[in-house]
């Protein structure tokens, strides 16, 4: 969900931009069509002469996209046209090395090098998300509650602090359907467990993808000033 009172319009021109999605499994699309694919389909993105690169790499961490970015995704900024990174990941840094807020920091240590690189970064947060699918426990010993509890926390801080470090936000966490519905016992209630939007509690299908392409639309549409295309 979007909260339009958020955006700064700032009318910029989005023919012939140049958008770099960059993140882990989620935006590579593992388990459906990727969302920048999506995205592309939809106006004006298919008829205006834009850009798009697809830099997701299965299981990826933010510590490899702070030092991959410069050689993969700096070099793809292009003079005299509106660029843009979109970005998710903090899942996985959660998962491997544990703490949230050591998480959320490197995620704003990469967004402060694209914006120092030129690009406008828009930031996704987590969508529901789950490992028993791949056991009980994670690397830390966490539970599913537990992990859940640390993607909630960590949607919480992005929130809070996005402003100083990216441009604007695709708040998923909030999304109705591939959201955290948070207070929903038991879990097989969540939406992570619902196999229309996911295909193995992490990784969306195609639909839930779908919402991935729309909501990134939304935003940006909104916050370059051109709301009058949604």
């Amino acid at each position: 969900m979007i909260n339009v009172s958020i955006f700064k319009k700032i009318g910029l021109n989005l023919n012939n931009g140049v958008f770099v999605f960059d993140g882990n499994s989620l935006t590579s699309g593992i388990g459906g069509i990727p969302y920048p694919t999506q995205l592309k389909l939809l106006e004006p993105f298919n008829s205006n002469g834009s850009i798009f690169w697809n830099k997701g790499v299965g299981a990826q961490q933010t510590s490899q996209m702070i030092t991959d970015a410069t050689t993969d995704i700096d070099i793809k900024f292009t003079n005299g046209v509106s660029n843009f990174v979109i970005v998710n990941e903090v899942g996985n840094d959660i998962y491997y090395n544990g703490n949230v807020r050591s998480a959320v920091d490197r995620f704003w240590q990469y967004c402060d090098g694209r914006k120092s690189a030129g690009f406008k970064v828009g930031i996704i947060t987590l969508q529901d998300r789950s490992y028993t699918y791949y056991g009980s426990l994670n690397a830390f010993g966490d539970n599913e509650v537990q992990f859940r509890d640390k993607i909630i926390l960590a949607n919480q801080l992005m929130r809070n602090e996005y402003k100083d470090h990216a441009d604007f936000i695709i708040d998923l966490g909030h999304n109705q359907y591939i959201g955290i519905n948070e207070n929903v016992t038991p879990s097989t209630n969540w939406n992570c467990y619902n196999t229309t939007y996911f295909t193995d509690r992490i990784h969306c299908t195609t639909t839930g993808y779908a919402i991935w392409a729309s909501e990134v639309r939304r935003a940006i549409l909104i916050f370059t000033g051109n709301s009058d295309l949604i």
